[in-house]
């Protein structure tokens, strides 16, 4: 998990991620359609395209919102570690990497502080606060830059700020996802096609994949199969819950 990746994610969108949903041109619409056209492939029987917002999802879906409540933790075994509070908010990410996130909640469960570290040497990288108004409007974003802990450029933003609560944590917590997903409710599976993956463990899925969520009955995803349609190259990643 490379801060600058995340900062990227974050933060280049903070200021003009809904302008840009209202003045966009041919172009720009051109480079959102699906990387893949799943028209091309035959859709198995039972399954119907499914919208996905109510997951949270980063390159993998990591879970529905409303059912990660309660749990202390997800390992998505191979990719991600998840730390959970009691109300099922994500307060802090780990990989194999150095760099770790950690997450600051208020009592209306708005996220107030992001944080990237590292691990060994202890270290702050980047850090984000948010102030919120009465309506959970974002009034105020605070972000400050650090190197040996030491701080070295504080951006205070005030104006222009087309966010609210829940936008900061969509922003945090769900990547632009290009495909599509399906749903079965026969087989309580999802799902989808990307190309060309690279994980954190330096395994490359290169090419199409065909992606499927394995639910279980109280709808969290059990385990997820990567299958290369180009080659027999497979992957397969366990959802451990505590």
């Amino acid at each position: 998990m490379k801060p600058e990746i995340l900062i990227l994610l974050v933060f280049t969108m903070l200021l003009n991620c809904k302008k840009a949903t209202t003045d966009r041109s041919n172009t720009d619409l051109e480079k959102d359609k699906t990387e893949i056209d799943t028209s091309k492939f035959k859709i198995e029987d039972g399954f119907l395209k499914a919208p996905i917002d109510s997951y949270w999802h980063d390159k993998l879906l990591i879970g529905k919102k409303d059912k990660l409540k309660g749990l202390k933790s997800l390992n998505i075994k191979g990719h991600r570690f998840y730390e959970l509070d009691a109300n099922g908010n994500i307060t802090a990410i780990y990989d194999i990497s150095n760099n770790y996130e950690v997450l600051t909640y208020d009592a209306k469960n708005r996220l107030v502080k992001s944080e990237i570290k590292q691990h060994t040497p202890p270290e702050v990288y980047y850090d984000v606060v948010y102030n919120y108004s009465k309506n959970d409007s974002v009034i105020e974003i605070q972000k400050t830059s650090y190197a040996d802990n030491k701080l070295v450029k504080r951006e205070i933003i005030k104006e222009d700020i087309l966010l609210n609560s829940d936008d900061v944590k969509q922003l945090n917590f769900t990547s632009k996802q290009k495909n599509d997903y399906y749903f079965s409710a026969i087989k309580n599976e999802l799902l989808t096609y990307s190309e060309k993956m690279v994980f954190c463990c330096g395994v490359i899925m290169d090419g199409k994949n065909k992606l499927t969520y394995y639910l279980n009955k109280n709808e969290l995803i059990d385990s997820l199969i990567i299958e290369s349609l180009e080659n027999n190259k497979t992957m397969t990643f366990e959802y451990v819950y505590e």
